[in-house]
């Protein structure tokens, strides 16, 4: 009778223990965001700063680590005067072609009996199937030409023949 008595308390101090756990986890698990911020609390923005090139560093500041005025250290040239700047040549910009591909699979070649010139492609271009022909448009790609095991495709004069 001791033992019955001594596992149903152990039970139910279990069960109560696992309760309380999992309460806090999924009252965790909430987004407390909106109760952190006031509604009156002014929020700050980014703001890019632009620093002209005519602008030069202040380094008359404190030291963080030393707690002393930092003086920068002259420039020693031994008398000679600085060398200028080197003028950096821009090049033009070449603009680059940055299509990305879609996924293409070609499923195979569609023939009409009555008209064997007049060849169809199933043709699934990201995860859509499309029924096309020569010289027809699907997704910013034009079909140039089908083949029984292949079909060309073409974006921008980048080709790209893809296979069964």
């Amino acid at each position: 009778m001791q033992k019955k008595i001594l596992t149903g308390v152990m039970l139910l101090a279990v069960v109560l223990i696992w309760g309380y756990v999992g309460y806090r986890f999924i009252g965790g698990m909430g987004s407390d965001e909106e109760e952190l911020l006031a509604e009156d609390t002014p929020v700050e923005e980014t703001s890019v700063i632009r620093i002209n090139a005519k602008q030069k560093l202040l380094l008359n500041y404190t030291d963080p680590f030393l707690k002393q005025d930092i003086k920068p250290a002259p420039i020693k040239t031994g008398g000679k005067p600085l060398p200028q700047p080197i003028k950096k040549i821009e090049k033009p910009v070449v603009p680059v072609n940055n299509f990305n591909w879609p996924t293409v699979l070609y499923k195979g070649l569609i023939q009409n009996q009555s008209h064997p010139d007049k060849l169809l492609a199933l043709v699934i271009v990201n995860g859509k199937e499309h029924i096309v022909r020569k010289g027809e448009r699907v997704e910013d790609l034009l079909v140039t030409n089908i083949d029984k095991n292949k079909v060309e495709l073409v974006h921008d004069q980048e080709k790209k023949v893809f296979g069964k």
